[in-house]
Parts: C-alpha cells; sequence; structure tokens
C-alpha cells in the first residue's frame, strides 16, 4: 500500500531526494485517502523532514502525535526521532534534546527495546544532535 511503500524509503536517511519526493507523493494521497491516521500522518512528517520542509515536518508530527494521544496510545518512537531531529535542524536545541530524551525512555520499554527499526531512529537522532557515531 501507499503508507508502507513510503515508510520504507522515508525510515532510510541514505536516499535521494527523488525517492523522498516520491514517498511524500505517496503518503500525501494515503492521507487523503484514509484523512486522521496518525501512522500515514508520521511518514508524511518523515518524508517532510527528508526533504527539508521542517516547519511542516514538526506540524504533521504534532498531528500524529495528538492523534495517537486521544486513541490513549503511547507516543510513537518515529515521531519522537524526527521531532528530535526536527527541532535540531531548525535551531530549537533544547527541546530537540529533551524530544531525544524521552525518546531513550520509549526505548527502554521492552515494547521497543528489541525494534531494530525504532534502534535505527534513535542512533540517527543521537547522530545528529549529538554528534554521536553509529
Amino acid at each position: 500500500n501507499l503508507k508502507s511503500e513510503a515508510w520504507a524509503s522515508v525510515c532510510l536517511s541514505d536516499k535521494d531526494v527523488g525517492t523522498y519526493q516520491a514517498a511524500l507523493e505517496e503518503a500525501s494521497k494515503a492521507n487523503a485517502l484514509e484523512p486522521n491516521d496518525p501512522t500515514i500522518f508520521n511518514t508524511l512528517g518523515a518524508a517532510q523532514y527528508r526533504l527539508g520542509s521542517y516547519q511542516d515536518a514538526l506540524k504533521t508530527l504534532a498531528k500524529s502525535e495528538e492523534i495517537l494521544s486521544h486513541m490513549g496510545e503511547e507516543p510513537d518512537p518515529a515521531n519522537l526521532a524526527f521531532t528530535a531531529m526536527t527541532l535540531h535542524k531548525i535551531g530549537r536545541v533544547e527541546e530537540a534534546k529533551a524530544a531525544l530524551a524521552q525518546l531513550r525512555e520509549l526505548c527502554k520499554d521492552e515494547q521497543f527495546a528489541e525494534d531494530m527499526e525504532v534502534s535505527a531512529f534513535l542512533v540517527e537522532a543521537e547522530g545528529l544532535i549529538e554528534g554521536k557515531k553509529p
């Protein structure tokens, strides 16, 4: 499906702009078909981040978290990672560090502790925000 195809591209940091642009288009189409799906907003926000549309990414990721919260769900680690990285990119350093700390705490939860994708997001966020090498 559109969201899965888009997510497969945006979850990796080594793709080219064309790949991220296609992912953004797929996520936008998925969002039109299923508005208010937090996972689609997450994918859309990640694509916006990868393309450097940081203000849009911040709004979209916040919308995803807002929907999850209304559903009584835990925060999404991918949302937190992309939010932290986006905040860092726009110079909101302390907020970025706070989001990274929240992501670290969430990664300790057994639900996410063994999740390789979540671990990769943590490594990417730490690399960007703290200059840590994987």
